[in-house]
């Protein structure tokens, strides 16, 4: 019985000095060095769809259209309106919560930016207003661009 109980004892203590937990001997990444990930690097080992978005001419225009203005209208209901609000007046929901107000769309020096500003600051934004770039496709930004030009062209009650 002795000797069982010595034995045992014998196993753990082995057993313990097996379980090293301090992370010592853990593989680990070292910054700087070759990537081990993927063969190639990331971007080898990307979807070819994905690949060609990233790659996308953001100076090319698409053609407009019904669907394009629509689109243009579901991404400033979703992107824009909280900021710039339904109307583009600059009194979306985040202004009443101290959010600075962003400008009026009617404003001259909006009405007086061309297409391709209007398009830049989406892409890269305008003082707060952070860019879309990373958000939105090249198309939804020309789209949002069409959009606000309709907006443009709405007289709003004042």
């Amino acid at each position: 019985m002795r000797r069982a109980r010595h034995l045992a004892l014998i196993v753990i203590a082995l057993m313990g000095n097996a379980c090293d937990l301090s992370m010592r001997r853990q593989p680990r990444h070292d910054a700087q060095s070759e990537a081990t990930l993927w063969q190639g690097g990331p971007k080898a080992s990307a979807p070819a769809d994905v690949v060609a978005y990233l790659d996308t001419a953001p100076d090319t225009r698409p053609s407009v259209t019904p669907a394009l203005l629509e689109r243009g209208r579901e991404r400033y209901e979703i992107f824009c309106t909280p900021c710039h609000g339904h109307a583009g007046d600059g009194a979306g929901a985040v202004i009443a919560r101290g959010f600075p107000r962003p400008p009026d769309f009617q404003s001259p020096a909006s009405r007086a930016l061309t297409a391709d500003a209007l398009y830049s600051d989406i892409s890269h934004g305008v003082g707060v207003m952070y860019g879309f770039d990373d958000r939105l496709s090249a198309r939804d930004r020309w789209a949002l661009v069409l959009y606000v030009r309709a907006l443009q062209q709405t007289e709003r009650p004042r």
